[in-house]
């Protein structure tokens, strides 16, 4: 089934928010894009959703940004970004060009800048995420049984139409079988009784007339599956 779920929590410690979407499909399929402070969490998470969901395209999304402890920032690579300066100014004076702005272009080189790791949540920062987190799929969970409610209801509304409308088509069957009856028998006995008779030619009018005659058969097997499917 079909289900959304999602928290945002913006306080003084942090910004945090978990999406979580799921579509049908028959099998467990879990794609999660995270932080990477809880990227060693994922797999604990990939597995809780398994187990409640259970089935679906599964799609996990957390953003999460302590604000006491952010460590992430940008590191100037100093000795390769001297490299890159000397280089520059080398090849500059080989061809006679200008060595003017030769530091911000070392500066925009590759690897120039690195960033430094981001610490992994604490085991208390972890409890408030993982509430969050639970929080999120139950809101999921719960948006597929809705969704599911609203399905078997329908289901069960069409089952009791197609009674109501089989009981209705009752009414017109002894009419109709009484004329069935005249027609065939009228036309087996010109048949029969003419000179012309042709037996490949009374095959392909009468079986028409026999594909009629069955149509009450099928509505009495259509009530049937109907009553039973209604029980279950």
């Amino acid at each position: 089934m079909t289900g959304f779920g999602s928290i945002n929590i913006d306080n003084e410690a942090m910004n945090l928010l978990i999406e979580i979407k799921s579509l049908n499909s028959k099998g467990l399929d879990i794609s999660a894009k995270v932080s990477h402070a809880l990227s060693e969490k994922e797999i604990e998470m990939r597995n809780v959703m398994g187990k409640i969901l259970e089935r679906g395209k599964i799609n996990l999304f957390i953003i999460y940004t302590n604000k006491k402890n952010n460590t992430e920032r940008a590191v100037i690579n100093k000795d390769l970004v001297k490299q890159y300066f000397n280089d520059l100014k080398a090849t500059a004076q080989i061809v006679g060009a200008s060595e003017q702005d030769l530091f911000r272009l070392a500066m925009m080189m590759p690897d120039a800048y690195t960033t430094s790791p981001i610490a992994a949540v604490s085991d208390e920062e972890w409890q408030e995420v993982y509430q969050a987190f639970m929080a999120a799929l139950q809101k999921c969970e719960a948006f597929r049984v809705k969704e599911g409610e609203v399905l078997m209801q329908m289901m069960v509304d069409c089952n009791q139409k197609i009674a109501e409308l089989l009981t209705e088509i009752e009414k017109f069957d002894p009419a109709r079988m009484v004329s069935i009856r005249e027609k065939l028998h009228q036309q087996v006995s010109d048949y029969v009784d003419s000179d012309r008779f042709d037996a490949n030619r009374f095959e392909q009018e009468l079986a028409p007339k026999l594909r009629n005659l069955t149509q009450r058969a099928w509505s009495v097997f259509a009530k049937s599956y109907t009553s039973k499917s209604a029980i279950m």
